[in-house]
C-alpha cells in the first residue's frame, strides 16, 4: 500500500496539484487525504477509505482499481464461512422438516379434533340463540293477549266521543253571541242619473281571480292582472265571487270597499243591489 500511495502522490505532483485543490474539488477531508497517500495514520474503515480512494482516483482521471488490493485469504475463508452457514441452515432445515414429519399425525389429530368442537359450539350457540328467540316471541304475544288495554280502548273512545256531542251542542248558542253575523249588509245610496244603473268596479293589488254576473249572465270569469280595474254594470243586480278578499278593492257607485277578508280567503256569491252589498261571512 505505501508504494501505490506514493504513486498517487507521484501522479498529483505531476499534474499541478496541491491538496488543498484536492480537498475543495473533491470534499475529502485533509487528514483522509494524507492518508490516502501514506503521510498519516487514519482510524477510518478500511470499506469507507476504499470509496474516498474511489473519489480520489477519479479526480486524477485514474483507474481506482489499480490501487485498491484485496486480501485473497479473506475471500475465501469468508466464502468458506457462508458455505459453512449454508451448510449448517440446511441441516437444520432438514432437522425441522423430519420433526414436523414425525409428529405430523399428532398434530393433524389435534387439529381434526378443534375442528369438531368448533362446530358442536357453534351449532349449541345458535340453538340457544332460536330458542331465546322463540321464548321472547311468545312471551310477547302472550302479553299482547292478557293485556286489558284492548277492551277498554272502545269504551274510552265511546265517551270521549259523547262529551266531544255534549260540548259541540253547548258551544254554538255561546258563539252566536260572541260571533260577527254570517251575513254583512252594507246599504247603498241610490244614483242621481235617470237611468238608475248598478255600477262596480273591482281593482286588485295582486293578480287574482274574479267571477262576474250582471242580472243573471255571466260577464267576467278569469284572473283580473294587478292594476287593470274593470267595471260592470247591471239594472238589477251584481253577483260577485273572488279568490282572495284582501287583494280586492270595490267601487259600488262612487262608494269604495276594501279589506273585504283575510289574505288568501275567497268570497263567493256578494251580491250588490240598488238597495246595498251583502257579503256571506
Amino acid at each position: 500500500m505505501d508504494s501505490q500511495a506514493e504513486r498517487l502522490k507521484q501522479i498529483r505532483l505531476e499534474k499541478g496539484l496541491s491538496l488543498e485543490e484536492v480537498q475543495k474539488k473533491t470534499r475529502i477531508h485533509m487528514n483522509i487525504l494524507k492518508a490516502i497517500e501514506g503521510d498519516s495514520m487514519s482510524n477510518l474503515s478500511p470499506i469507507y477509505l476504499k470509496s474516498f480512494i474511489k473519489i480520489y482516483c477519479g479526480y486524477l482521471g485514474i483507474d481506482y482499481r489499480d490501487y485498491i488490493t484485496e486480501d485473497k485469504e479473506c475471500k475465501a475463508k469468508a466464502k468458506e464461512t457462508q458455505s459453512a452457514g449454508y451448510d449448517a441452515v440446511a441441516s437444520a432445515d432438514q432437522k425441522k422438516e423430519s420433526s414436523f414429519l414425525d409428529s405430523k399425525p399428532v398434530k393433524l389429530h389435534a387439529l381434526d379434533l378443534w375442528k369438531y368442537l368448533k362446530i358442536i359450539l357453534f351449532v349449541l350457540i345458535g340453538a340457544a340463540v332460536l330458542w331465546l328467540a322463540f321464548f321472547s316471541l311468545g312471551k310477547f304475544l302472550a302479553s299482547r293477549k292478557a293485556s286489558p288495554t284492548a277492551a277498554k280502548v272502545p269504551v274510552k273512545t265511546a265517551a270521549i266521543k259523547k262529551e266531544t256531542k255534549k260540548t259541540a251542542a253547548k258551544q254554538p248558542a255561546v258563539k252566536a253571541v260572541a260571533s260577527a253575523p254570517k251575513i254583512q249588509e252594507i246599504p247603498l245610496k241610490p244614483r242621481k242619473d235617470s237611468v238608475s244603473l248598478i255600477r262596480l268596479t273591482v281593482r286588485t293589488r295582486e293578480d287574482c281571480f274574479v267571477h262576474v254576473k250582471s242580472d243573471g249572465k255571466v260577464v267576467f270569469h278569469q284572473t283580473l292582472v294587478k292594476g287593470r280595474p274593470e267595471s260592470f254594470d247591471a239594472k238589477e243586480r251584481i253577483e260577485l265571487s273572488i279568490g282572495n278578499a284582501a287583494a280586492v278593492d270595490l267601487d259600488v257607485n262612487g262608494k269604495s270597499f276594501a279589506k273585504l277578508g283575510r289574505r288568501g280567503e275567497p268570497i263567493k256569491n256578494i251580491t250588490i243591489t240598488k238597495e246595498g252589498i251583502t257579503i256571506p261571512r
